[in-house]
């Protein structure tokens, strides 16, 4: 099963070592433990599993979901940030050991 997920935002939470990606789903089912996948030029493409799901809310109202992703690498963070856009549509991805939940 996979998902498409419109960016409107990104953001390092240092304090708890993850990176937030802000959004809304445009099509499919999100769940923790599906993969994330960004693409970063030539080619490349970042993956990281989604640790959990929040909800954020808008300064003019209404929510957004935040995809939460466990990241310590300061620069990791920043490739991350760089590879996303506003308006940018990314894909999530069961992931390949079929869990359904971080582990």
């Amino acid at each position: 099963m996979s998902a498409q997920f419109r960016v409107s935002g990104s953001f390092r939470f240092r304090v708890r070592d993850l990176f937030v990606i802000i959004g809304d789903t445009v099509g499919g089912h999100v769940r923790e433990g599906m993969l994330v996948s960004v693409p970063a030029g030539d080619e490349a493409t970042l993956e990281a599993p989604i640790h959990s799901l929040e909800l954020a809310s808008k300064t003019k109202g209404g929510c957004e979901v935040g995809l939460t992703i466990k990241m310590t690498d300061d620069e990791e963070m920043a490739t991350w940030q760089a590879s996303l856009r506003e308006g940018q549509i990314i894909t999530i991805n069961d992931s390949d050991d079929g869990s359904c939940g971080v582990g």
